[in-house]
């Protein structure tokens, strides 16, 4: 059995094995603005992995609230939909919407 020398190399090894799932440990989206409170107040936020866009801003939002939050912002009714398509998971399709509401994604990139 090989050693492990670091828990990022085992965390790529098992991820190029296809044994782990990243985005099933997202659980939070947020922008930079959001950073420095997420990392001063991160054991008390509840779930997984935050994951932050530093070239934009967003509030620290749950992936859970995307619904309750679309009932009065459309853009967070796109997310949540585009979310529960991939079984309510952060996705490349989602990252793709929120990079392209804050005109950030041309027409044409990151297609597929």
């Amino acid at each position: 059995m090989k050693k492990w020398y670091s828990m990022k190399t085992r965390a790529v090894h098992l991820y190029g094995k296809k044994l782990i799932k990243p985005s099933m440990m997202v659980t939070h989206i947020g922008g930079l603005d959001s950073y420095m409170d997420s990392v001063l107040n991160l054991p008390d936020i509840p779930g997984g992995k935050k994951l932050i866009y530093t070239q934009i801003n967003m509030p620290l939002t749950a992936i859970s609230d995307f619904e309750k939050i679309g009932k009065t912002d459309s853009f967070f009714a796109e997310l949540d939909e585009c979310c529960k398509t991939h079984n309510r998971l952060w996705s490349a399709d989602a990252e793709k919407l929120l990079l392209k509401h804050h005109a950030l994604l041309c027409n044409g990139c990151l297609t597929s």
